[in-house]
């Protein structure tokens, strides 16, 4: 029902394993995007085992930046 914003943002506070209140599943690696008027609305995160990768580059969230857990650790 969001649509990720487009543009550059500052990142804000990191998070290693918050869970999500509306998804009620965990986040690993939240970092929060700071886009001005959302605050913490929109985030970049991980995904919890390997079953959502279909997922990936497709619509499927609240509006945040979902990676592989891969890619977030090695970046």
């Amino acid at each position: 029902g969001k649509i990720t914003p487009t543009g550059q943002f500052k990142l804000g506070p990191k998070i290693a394993s918050p869970k999500s209140t509306l998804y009620e599943s965990l986040m690993p690696f939240w970092t929060t995007i700071l886009v001005p008027n959302f605050s913490f609305e929109y985030g970049n995160h991980g995904l919890v085992g390997e079953n959502y990768l279909y997922l990936l580059g497709a619509p499927a969230s609240h509006g945040c930046l979902r990676l592989s857990n891969k890619w977030v650790q090695e970046g």
